[in-house]
């Protein structure tokens, strides 16, 4: 698991000045914000679309595996070929014989692959072979499997795309924030919000499990957007420009009340 962590200090005194000076609910201007932020971090957490994500596990499970295919062996065996054998093997799920052929140094293209018997063996290699972010690294597969259970295992982790990005939904929801569609079969399993948008109100979004490079970086940079974005409305309104918060249009030119500004 990945901490993150979200400085908002800043972003919360500009707010504050900004809500102060343009005379409106210092909550409303919490919540709006949050919606702005939400959205962003919705934006910035991948997969773009479901079919995105399926692309890139199938990507990842090429790298692992060779899946074995009964009609692809059929369709190229001969009488006496190694690829009748194997058509036969995988059809009869005879491991130990398909396992002894993938030994022999005559099998181009399949020697020295390691016969990977059932589906939770896959599902352990998958595991173990995938880096802190969930990705599997490129390199030489060592090893084989029956194309039927490359494709359960494959279809379950699937099943899981939209899994970080929905840690957002809670958050989305008391917001107003717009989220990714696919990925709201996940609500309420991948992350929380707390919030109080009355007197002395907050925000607090959690997002479980985030396994995202740079994904940090990314959320500083929405930060640091937010509160140059907040800062040119302040500007505006200290300078008697209108300024549409988002939720209302204040005039400017009105002072932060409690302050010599």
């Amino acid at each position: 698991m990945i901490s993150l962590e979200l400085r908002t200090k800043d972003l919360e005194n500009a707010l504050f000045r900004l809500a102060s000076a343009g005379r409106v609910s210092y909550g409303a201007v919490i919540k709006e914000e949050a919606r702005y932020v939400t959205q962003l971090l919705i934006k910035f957490t991948p997969p773009d679309t479901q079919s995105q994500g399926r692309k890139a596990i199938s990507k990842d499970f090429g790298k692992l595996i060779t899946p074995l295919r009964h009609d692809y062996f059929k369709e190229r065996e001969t009488e006496s070929g190694f690829y009748r054998s194997i058509s036969r093997y995988i059809r009869k799920r005879e491991s130990s014989k398909l396992q002894q052929l993938f030994n022999n140094p005559n099998l181009k293209g399949y020697f020295g692959l390691r016969l990977l018997t059932n589906a939770n063996q896959i599902t352990e290699l998958h595991k173990k072979r995938r880096t802190r972010y969930g990705r599997v690294h490129s390199g030489a597969k060592q090893f084989a499997a029956y194309a039927k259970d490359a494709r359960q295992v494959m279809k379950g982790v699937q099943e899981r795309v939209g899994w970080t990005v929905s840690g957002w939904i809670p958050a989305a929801r008391v917001t107003g924030a717009r989220w990714k569609k696919f990925s709201g079969k996940f609500e309420g399993k991948s992350g929380s919000q707390v919030s109080n948008f009355g007197p002395n109100p907050f925000i607090v979004a959690r997002n479980f499990n985030v396994k995202i490079p740079n994904y940090q970086k990314d959320v500083d940079a929405v930060l640091r957007s937010r509160i140059g974005t907040t800062q040119r409305k302040l500007d505006r309104v200290l300078a008697g420009k209108a300024v549409n918060l988002g939720f209302v249009r204040v005039r400017g030119g009105q002072p932060i009340l409690g302050s010599t500004i």
